[in-house]
């Protein structure tokens, strides 16, 4: 049996953990945003994305062993928010993952249906921010705004700027539209499956063999390699 990094048990824990600060984070930045504070609104946001990102990078723990690629990547997040951030560019296929250990993924097209205009909105919201931030990289670029959110930094001509006039409240009403809906899919799935997920991942650790965990990397890596609406069309099927 190979000797992983953390056990099952200690990856739902984290996983749970990451979700509910991610909610809290999330509610916080909306409350704010509703208050007028629109600049610490979305430096909230921005947080509660960067544990939504965590949450997807302990998620990769399940084969991870000690020093390996997914363990550094892992501890590196708990320390960069711009690979926290960079993680959410797989979202919607972690997302369509965990649909699929809900039992009404396979028997209710209104479920499917559903997952699949969540997704839709989701990526729309995602092609509208990068359309506002004029970046290709949008997750990582928030990390900087969070920043001018937070603090009074050097603008243009050497002036300083506080966070509310650093901030485009449209920006900060997108990005936290962002981390609500992301949030809101966690919650609709996790609610109901988070006790599977961690079934399942007992169960690989117990039952995989080398050449099913073999198989598991590769599938994982070939849909990390995907082009966004290439995932966004991808219905994953290799947890069954």
């Amino acid at each position: 049996m190979p000797q992983y990094r953390n056990t099952p048990e200690f990856i739902v824990a984290a996983i749970e953990a990451c979700w509910q600060n991610a909610s809290t984070l999330s509610a916080e930045a909306h409350g704010t945003l509703s208050r007028g504070n629109h600049a610490l609104a979305l430096s909230l946001a921005v947080l509660s994305l960067e544990e939504i990102g965590k949450l997807i990078m302990a998620d990769g723990l399940l084969f991870a062993r000690a020093g390996d690629e997914r363990s550094k990547r892992f501890e590196k997040g708990l320390k960069s928010h711009k690979s926290k951030l960079d993680a959410l560019e797989v979202f919607p296929l972690y997302i369509q993952t965990i649909a699929t250990l809900d039992p009404r993924y396979f028997s209710e097209k209104r479920f499917r249906h559903s997952m699949e205009i969540t997704l839709r909105t989701d990526e729309k919201l995602r092609a509208d921010l990068a359309a506002r931030l004029g970046v290709d990289s949008t997750y990582t670029a928030l990390d900087s705004w969070k920043q001018k959110g937070f603090y009074v930094h050097a603008g243009d001509g050497g002036s300083m700027r506080t966070p509310p006039k650093a901030i485009p409240v449209e920006l900060a009403q997108m990005v936290v539209l962002l981390s609500r809906r992301l949030v809101g899919s966690l919650d609709f799935l996790f609610r109901d499956n988070l006790g599977r997920y961690g079934a399942l991942a007992a169960k690989l650790r117990n039952e995989a063999s080398d050449s099913d965990r073999r198989v598991l990397r590769e599938s994982i890596e070939a849909l990390l390699s995907l082009e966004d609406g290439d995932r966004n069309d991808f219905s994953p099927d290799w947890r069954h």
